[in-house]
């Protein structure tokens, strides 16, 4: 998992972003790692996340196969990052509901989400010019979700 790109003792210094529209943009292999603690299942998604300009925001669409519990398939999501100034971003799911913000300019981030009755708090760090990361808890009624989730730069 990202645990220790995160958080654990061999962690690398978190390198700050201060363009990050100019740091997402273009491929990157996504590597995810998810732990449902309700179903007791664990899954992985492997695929591309692809930063793609449209106007001043970038679009994110992540697409690969995804494991979890019984099901094997392809999968995709697609996010809108909108930028109101150069360190930080607005992210919004693809029918524009806000989602979270993202700020790296200290090379970490922490934001919250709350979905219905379940909260998601989310922890993001640039691990360098090629690598970032985000790991994300979920805990709820409905749902106790571990989401790590590790991106490298492609080419």
């Amino acid at each position: 998992m990202l645990r220790s790109e995160n958080t654990g003792p061999g962690a690398a210094r978190p390198r700050p972003v201060p363009d990050l529209r100019a740091f997402l943009a273009g491929d990157w292999r996504l590597d995810r790692r998810i732990r449902d603690r309700l179903a007791g299942t664990d899954g992985r998604f492997e695929g591309l996340a692809r930063f793609v300009p449209e106007g001043p925001d970038l679009r994110c669409v992540e697409t690969g196969r995804l494991t979890l519990g019984g099901h094997t398939g392809t999968a995709e999501q697609v996010y809108v990052y909108a930028f109101p100034e150069p360190g930080r971003a607005e992210v919004r799911f693809r029918d524009g509901r806000p989602f979270h913000d993202l700020d790296l300019r200290s090379g970490r981030w922490r934001a919250v989400h709350p979905c219905g009755a379940d909260l998601y708090r989310g922890r993001f760090r640039a691990c360098g010019p090629d690598a970032w990361g985000m790991l994300w808890r979920v805990a709820g009624p409905r749902k106790a979700l571990s989401i790590a989730s590790r991106f490298r730069r492609c080419g």
